[in-house]
């Protein structure tokens, strides 16, 4: 049996936030992407495609 940990509050403001800018992209004809792992470390967090 594997056993999930819930998510912490700053996991779900975090997957909230992306959610949020994924759903104001697709409304305004944009794409979003999220960052690689390489480019979150630079404080990037996504990538907006017109």
């Amino acid at each position: 049996m594997v056993s999930m940990n819930p998510l912490s509050n700053n996991d779900i403001e975090s997957e909230l936030s992306y959610a949020y800018l994924h759903a104001v992209a697709a409304r305004s004809g944009i794409g979003c992407s999220l960052a690689t792992r390489h480019e979150d470390n630079r404080g990037i967090d996504a990538r907006l495609n017109a």
